[in-house]
């Protein structure tokens, strides 16, 4: 498991085992570097890259600049017409814990006709913006808390 500070500047790749095939028959950090100026758009270099499983791969920064950009660009992979492919950030098991309670009740909001937005740690729910608090355990609003 890496070190939170080290997790912060990776980000893991979901897709289908047909795409996992061409990245473990040559070098997967080239390749995936390729897919992503490729779909993306984007000229970044990565540390290395790895594979987890049969569907997922680790990609590990040089940098939080180049993993915020791919993350702000992940939404072109909805364009590619085949197996979907998923980018999300790497996250600490506790991490998927609470952004799983954060998806459940966005899902909710979004069911009951509510505008919502997901960020990390964090909902909006019509322009209101909910934190997660650690002490309670669960999401609260943010009425005096200042915007990151």
């Amino acid at each position: 498991m890496p070190e939170i500070n080290e997790a912060k500047l990776d980000a893991i790749i979901n897709m289908m085992t047909t795409f996992m095939e061409e990245f473990r028959d040559g070098n997967p950090k080239e390749e995936i570097e390729n897919f992503v100026k490729t779909h993306l758009k984007l000229d970044i270099k990565m540390k290395k890259a790895y594979a987890i499983g049969e569907r997922a791969c680790i990609l590990e920064m040089d940098n939080f600049a180049d993993k915020k950009c791919i993350l702000e660009n992940k939404k072109k992979l909805n364009n590619i017409v085949g197996p979907r492919v998923y980018i999300d950030n790497d996250l600490t098991p506790n991490e998927r814990k609470i952004q799983k309670v954060i998806k459940i009740k966005a899902n909710e909001e979004k069911t009951n006709g509510n505008k919502v937005k997901i960020g990390y740690r964090k909902l909006f729910i019509n322009d209101k913006r909910f934190i997660w608090c650690d002490e309670r355990n669960m999401l609260i609003e943010a009425t005096h808390v200042p915007k990151n």
